[in-house]
Formats: C-alpha cells, structure tokens, sequence
C-alpha cells in the first residue's frame, strides 16, 4: 500500500504505554488537513491499510463518513464523530485521534493488532478491524 518511504512528523508528545515488559510508542501522522466526502445510501464502512518496515508497523484507516476528535473524547455522542481504541495481543494501548499512526519498536514474533472505531463516549460504532503481523528482525 505504502509506495514511497514515509517519513512523518509530528509536534505532540507521544506517551507510551506498558504492555507485558515492552513499551509501545505509537506515532500520530501529521494531518494535511480534512477532504470530507457526503454519500447518499451508504453505511459507515472502514478499510485499513498496513506495512510493517523493520519493527515498525504503519497504518492507515479509511473511514467512511467519520470525523475524528480528541477535543470531544468523552462528551456526548455525534454521530460520525469520535476515535479509534488500539490494541496489541488483546491488551488496550492507547486512543487513537488520526487515521495514520505508526506502531513503532514491536518485538520479534507475531502480534495481533485489533482496530475499533468508537464514539466520543467510548461506545464501540461495531467497527473494528483485526489482523496479525509477524516481526522478524
């Protein structure tokens, strides 16, 4: 899916998160802004586009109809609005508020990565998304 070497950055201070004596860093994309796309008749669907370079993991998420928003995480429900929930190996790790993050410094062996889209108040859209990688190196 990724073509080109991707190199992104991003101002905000990324916390890690501890999972089984390994740390995660997840890394936001930096947004080049919003292009909002209006269908008639469709359900809300997701596509999720992933590589693994190395030990780091990158992806993407194409979500239809839907606005990401950390200023609103834990308010009350809009609909088509809210973040993504990350796990790791069945474990939580972080909200996600970008469609792009990179999952950096996984450890050798295979990881299954679960995406669920949910509200502003946490409450699941039954949108998730779940695949294993394995690392080799």
């Amino acid at each position: 899916m990724f073509s080109a070497p991707l190199i992104f950055a991003c101002g905000e201070e990324v916390p890690e998160h501890e999972q089984t004596a390994h740390h995660y860093r997840v890394i936001p994309f930096q947004s080049n802004g919003v292009v909002k796309v209006t269908t008639r008749n469709e359900s809300r669907k997701m596509e999720i586009g992933h590589e693994v370079k190395q030990n780091d993991l990158y992806i993407e998420c194409f979500i239809h109809d839907f606005h990401f928003s950390k200023q609103n995480a834990g308010a009350a429900h809009v609909d088509g609005e809210g973040h993504i929930k990350l796990y790791i190996n069945g474990a939580y790790v972080d909200s996600i508020y970008r469609a792009g993050f990179i999952i950096k410094d996984l450890p050798k062996g295979e990881h299954t990565i679960k995406i669920e889209v949910v509200q502003n108040d946490g409450r699941p859209y039954e949108l998730v998304e779940e695949f294993t990688i394995d690392i080799t190196e």
